[in-house]
């Protein structure tokens, strides 16, 4: 061993010189390895989950008439014996009638928001003709002000309300799935 500014050095088979510890892993890169590793893993882990449940998604744009149907295809021979056939029953009635529960919620939501949008074109309509009619003097022209202010707080309000529309019916569609999901897995 040669020492070199104070510490111990090891030639290797080379000639070059080498502190003792630089063959060593320390604990930190070690350590620092085991993390790296960990979260490689937990990347693929996330990876596979992100592509079961991409999957899954795909299962869930099946249209609740073919919910219907497949319900109505699944035939009483699967049945072992009667206790199995009537809880099979029970389900397929509870989720029927929460699939036509679900279908009137839904037009009623659709007729709510064409009503939306024919109001919103009324209002609109209505503005133009107010635009039209009553810029003939100052004071017409500051009702009509009033009034466009109003009707343009009232389009706004309805605007708002519709895009509220569009999000709850998106969480009904996420319940479509999540009975779609539901529905599967009694079939099994």
């Amino acid at each position: 061993m040669a020492s070199v500014g104070g510490k111990k050095h090891v030639k290797t088979n080379d000639g070059r010189r080498q502190s003792p510890e630089s063959g060593r892993h320390s604990p930190k890169s070690l350590l620092d390895t085991a993390a790296h590793k960990e979260l490689q893993n937990k990347i693929l882990r996330l990876e596979s989950e992100l592509n079961e449940r991409n999957t899954h998604e795909q299962h869930f744009t099946t249209t609740i008439e073919e919910l219907n149907l497949k319900l109505k295809q699944k035939s009483d021979h699967e049945m072992e014996n009667e206790v199995k056939e009537k809880n099979f029953k029970k389900e397929m009635d509870k989720l029927n009638a929460k699939v036509t529960e679900l279908q009137s919620e839904l037009n009623e939501r659709n007729t709510h928001e064409q009503n939306l949008t024919t109001t919103i074109k009324e209002l609109n309509l209505k503005l133009k003709q107010k635009s039209e009619h009553e810029m003939e003097n100052g004071v017409k022209e500051k009702n009509f002000k009033k009034e466009m202010d109003k009707l343009n707080a009232k389009v706004t309000e309805l605007q708002s309300e519709l895009q509220t529309k569009h999000f709850e019916e998106k969480i009904w569609y996420t319940v479509f799935a999540n009975l779609t999901d539901k529905l599967k897995r009694l079939e099994r």
